[in-house]
C-alpha cells in the first residue's frame, strides 16, 4: 500500500473538518511505521461540460462500437449507457482501499465522482485511445462534429 487520501475542509472560521475515522484508518494501515503527512489544496472537480461530453459523446460511441461487435445495445438506452459507464470505470480507474478501525482492508469500487478536471480529462483520453486501438473507432474530440450512419 502506498498511502491514504482524505478530503476535508477548513471553514471560514479556520476550523478544520476531517473524517472522524481518519486517525483510526491511519493507525491501522501504518501501525509500527514512520509516516509523513502532507496537506494540499484539493483540485477542482471535473466540470459539467466534461461530464456532458462523456455521457453525450464518449459513452454512446462505445455503445455503437459494442453493438457492431454483436451486442444488442442502443445509444439512447440509459441502461446501456450505464453499462458502458461501469465498464469504463472498472477498466480505467483504480478503486480505493480503505481500512477499518481493526485494520481490515476494504476495496471501494472505482468512481468518477472524485476525479478532478485533469484526471477526468485523462480518463476520457484513456478511453478514446483504448477505443481506437481495440474497437477501431475514433471518439470525436469535444466540439468536433461527425456523421454517424
Amino acid at each position: 500500500m502506498t498511502g491514504l487520501t482524505f478530503a476535508g475542509k477548513v471553514d471560514e472560521t479556520g476550523e478544520i473538518h476531517l473524517p472522524k475515522t481518519m486517525r483510526k484508518q491511519i493507525a491501522a494501515a501504518f501501525k509500527g511505521k514512520n509516516i509523513e503527512v502532507t496537506v494540499k489544496r484539493r483540485a477542482a472537480k471535473h466540470s459539467d461540460a466534461q461530464r456532458g461530453y462523456y455521457w453525450a459523446c464518449v459513452l454512446p460511441a462505445l455503445v455503437y462500437a459494442f453493438n457492431d461487435l454483436g451486442e444488442q445495445m442502443q445509444p439512447g438506452n440509459r441502461e446501456h449507457l450505464n453499462l458502458m459507464h461501469e465498464f469504463c470505470k472498472n477498466k480505467f480507474i483504480k478503486g480505493r482501499e480503505i481500512y477499518t478501525a481493526t485494520g481490515e482492508a476494504m476495496n471501494l469500487p472505482p468512481s468518477t465522482a472524485d476525479l478532478n478536471k485533469d484526471n477526468f480529462g485523462k480518463y476520457i483520453d484513456d478511453i478514446a485511445q483504448w477505443a481506437a486501438e481495440h474497437l477501431n473507432i475514433a471518439i470525436p474530440a469535444p466540439g468536433e462534429q461527425i456523421e454517424i450512419f
